[in-house]
């Protein structure tokens, strides 16, 4: 008997099954998916809502200038424009989320060496994945979590590059 492995998808794979999902066009296993990713991420959530304003408001334009269309980028202009953004720290809550579940992301970000290279990757790649939070504010999510895991002085050398400790600082940043 064969057995069906679901691959786990991203925030960024379920806003592409939300896109499509608007258009009718997904499968019974990519719904089911997409229903239980919405049901655990607020993040997502929030972006449907979002689209689904965008589409009706895109729908009720073209409906108003029959025969002129939009030009192609004004649907993206008027979702960014409408788009609630996440509180900093909400938004590093569902980009650790995303982290942790995507393998090849923490692979890059375990090739950072010192704490410096780590927040600049790591405020990279979380902006790449549409949250917004600075360095500051990862500094201080990141201060906030070693108070909550009372860091030895070995592990608190390795998060700022020294020697000691016993992982990567995202182990311990993601660390449940």
């Amino acid at each position: 008997m064969g057995y069906l492995v679901m691959q786990v998808l991203t925030c960024d794979d379920i806003r592409l099954l939300i896109s499509r999902a608007s258009e009718h066009d997904l499968d019974d296993g990519e719904a089911k998916q997409l229903a239980g990713h919405l049901a655990d991420c607020p993040a997502c959530r929030t972006h449907q809502a979002a689209l689904a304003v965008v589409m009706g408001w895109i729908g009720s334009l073209n409906g108003m200038y029959s025969g002129h269309t939009l030009d192609d980028n004004f649907g993206q202009r008027l979702e960014e424009a409408i788009t609630v953004r996440l509180p900093p720290e909400e938004a590093l809550r569902q980009f650790n989320r995303q982290v942790t579940h995507d393998l090849r992301l923490q692979g890059q970000i375990k090739q950072t060496t010192d704490l410096s290279s780590f927040l600049q990757l790591y405020v990279q790649l979380g902006n790449a994945s549409g949250f917004r939070f600075s360095d500051q504010e990862l500094i201080r999510h990141m201060g906030m979590a070693a108070n909550d895991w009372e860091l030895s002085d070995l592990e608190l050398d390795a998060v700022v590059g020294g020697t000691g400790g016993d992982g990567h600082f995202l182990d311990k940043l993601l660390k449940p």
